[in-house]
């Protein structure tokens, strides 16, 4: 299914353009299955809950380079998303767009001003009210603490705790420190909501792309699979926006109305 991001990012932006918008929304792009065995591709609107994962990818030359360089990829930059007391839903992150701060941020500013491509994971089964007002406590403890800059160069060099002696050894999840890299404070507001095991998932150990597609740590008992976020719907039908022959926009609108089966 990862193949098919780019086609999506397509279709979507021919939507933008062919489809007058009102205003902008915020959908996840699903892939399922039909009744009858056929693929279908559909947008459904976000509703964010405490604890789901973001990733970011603003494809900026110097973020691809560094995560080659430690053997690790895109997405170059994650978060958590977290509910406030007052019923608003913001992330928390460590470096938003290359700052050097940890910031508490507005979800849905954030999700639209954002230049680039967003992948959202959301959380199988929603956490207690508890748990929403320990992870909050936590988010806004993050504010204004320093980006680990210096840990960051150091993910180049064989004193990080990447490899399976070293994460061994060194790795761990710390819920109060100074400074964060994105996925470690990701992983920790994680596991003060109940998400993440400390002995399975040690944060300062842990990259975006580790836990966006399970690659090195399988997070898909506490989360859905990642999706892909867009602020318009792809259009139901296709029809002819995509220059389809008749006879497939006859099908892909029978596709687009039948039960699909793909998580909610």
């Amino acid at each position: 299914m990862r193949g098919a991001t780019l086609a999506i990012l397509a279709l979507i932006g021919i939507t933008r353009a062919a489809v007058a918008q009102e205003s902008k929304g915020s959908f996840l792009v699903q892939h399922g299955r039909t009744d009858d065995g056929r693929y279908v591709t559909r947008t459904v609107p976000y509703e964010p809950s405490a604890g789901d994962l973001i990733f970011f990818n603003n494809h900026k030359p110097h973020w691809v380079v560094l995560y080659k360089m430690v053997g690790s990829d895109a997405p170059y930059h994650s978060g958590l998303i977290f509910r406030k007391s007052n019923g608003q839903f913001a992330t928390v992150e460590a470096g938003p767009d290359d700052t050097a701060w940890c910031r508490t941020l507005p979800l849905t500013p954030r999700l639209h001003e954002f230049k680039g491509m967003i992948h959202i994971r959301r959380v199988k089964n929603k956490i207690s009210p508890e748990k929403e007002k320990a992870l909050e406590e936590f988010a806004q403890a993050q504010e204004g603490k320093r980006y680990a800059w210096l840990r960051v160069l150091l993910q180049t060099t064989p004193f990080r705790c990447r490899g399976p002696v070293r994460r061994d050894l060194f790795g761990a999840t710390y819920t109060d420190r100074v400074s964060y890299m994105c996925a470690e404070l990701a992983v920790a507001g994680g596991t003060v909501a109940g998400l993440f095991d400390p002995k399975k998932h040690p944060g300062n150990a842990i990259y975006p792309r580790d836990i966006i597609y399970d690659d090195n740590f399988d997070i898909s008992a506490t989360y859905h699979p990642a999706e892909l976020w867009s602020p318009f719907p792809l259009p139901d039908p296709p029809r002819a926006i995509f220059g389809m022959p008749q006879a497939l926009a006859s099908e892909a609108s029978a596709t687009s109305s039948a039960p699909v089966s793909a998580p909610r």
